[in-house]
């Protein structure tokens, strides 16, 4: 039977193909960096750094961190078609796609760069569908097969929540394997680990974990790991520790406010605690406490933990200073210090356990909240 397409057809359909990946292969990259889309040719694409090269302008190379997302202008259409069909419930279709995007790209149709975010989304395709282990196999692709891309730190953290399914034991076979890389995903991921462990009260193991990181030269989770510190010590009750390593927090100008906040409000604390009935101690304390109380409270209610805490010592202390106070109006004056910290977390922290305990304490000092 003879074709009802003609020559000159077939060759129309052949050039417009042609055209279609011309156009695509044209297309140029974007990166998406502090919020803002920049159209580009990018060069270099690791976690550790990118180049790209914006429409005007000269080359840029900035720290991988310091990129949002990258879209390839050279992307396959097929991953499209299978983020699509994953999204409308059509697994096989998608599969289908999954695996045509791949083929372009070792058939070089793609530059290499794009194999990593492929397999990123068929994890995600993978996990969503229940597969846990097969996502995480497609996860560890990126890891073996891409090298440094971009994506590596992505495809551990992603792992990592997929593992969840599977227990701790997977997870920390993630993060074990995510501790063997160079800085900053190391520590990124013994700080993981001792999370793992702090959740299963495992406090010496995390503590000894926390110590690690935070003594680790240049690693941007050396401050939050110095405050796991801080809190693991809480936990297991070590005041003598918790003494020394906040003393040591405060004596070091290069101390962020939220640890020096936490290392003042436990020393005033424990300051007030061994202080007696001596009124010059006690001033000592409440000095300490305002110190941590002039760093303000922070942004979120839920991290108000050591704000809160000075806040209290400071009450404590003027009720102190009441209760022994030899004159009516110097008793009256404390007592209003006291019940002014009281009712500052009453009002600011209403429904917390905070607020409940500094209720309690202004009953205890006969004052009525208002």
């Amino acid at each position: 039977m003879k074709s009802a397409f003609g020559p000159a057809v077939a060759v129309a359909f052949l050039a417009g193909a042609a055209a279609a990946s011309a156009q695509q292969a044209a297309q140029p990259d974007t990166v998406v960096r502090e919020g803002v889309t920049i159209k580009c040719r990018i060069t270099k694409a690791t976690y550790q750094l990118v180049t790209y090269t914006p429409e005007k302008g000269p080359p840029v190379t900035v720290k991988g961190s310091e990129i949002q997302s990258i879209t390839f202008g050279d992307e396959p259409m097929a991953l499209a078609s299978a983020r699509n069909a994953a999204r409308a419930s059509l697994p096989d279709k998608a599969l289908v796609k999954f695996e045509e995007a791949l083929k372009d790209v070792d058939g070089k149709k793609a530059r290499d760069w794009n194999k990593a975010p492929i397999l990123l989304y068929w994890g995600d395709f993978l996990s969503d569908r229940g597969d846990v282990m097969g996502a995480l196999a497609m996860l560890k692709r990126i890891r073996t097969e891409c090298g440094d891309s971009w994506w590596r730190p992505e495809s551990y953290r992603k792992a990592f929540e997929v593992a969840k399914a599977k227990g701790i034991e997977t997870q920390k076979e993630v993060l074990t394997e995510m501790k063997a890389e160079p800085e900053p995903l190391a520590s990124e991921a013994k700080m993981g680990l001792a999370e793992l462990a702090a959740t299963r009260n495992e406090h010496d193991e995390a503590l000894t974990i926390y110590r690690e990181v935070a003594g680790t030269s240049g690693s941007p989770q050396a401050e939050a790991a110095k405050m796991g510190v801080f809190r693991t010590l809480k936990l297991m009750k070590k005041s003598s520790d918790l003494d020394e390593y906040s003393k040591k927090l405060l004596d070091d100008a290069a101390t962020t406010p939220a640890l020096q906040q936490a290392a003042g409000a436990w020393a005033a604390g424990s300051m007030l605690e061994k202080a007696g009935k001596d009124r010059v101690k006690i001033r000592a304390a409440i000095f300490a406490a305002g110190k941590a109380i002039a760093m303000g409270p922070p942004d979120r209610k839920e991290e108000a933990e050591d704000y809160v805490a000075a806040l209290r010592v400071s009450a404590k202390a003027y009720a102190a200073m009441a209760a022994e106070a030899a004159k009516p109006e110097q008793k009256e004056e404390y007592k209003v210090r006291a019940s002014g910290y009281l009712m500052e977390i009453v009002r600011a922290y209403r429904g917390t356990p905070w607020a409940e305990a500094a209720s309690l304490e202004l009953q205890a000092l006969g004052v009525k909240e208002n």
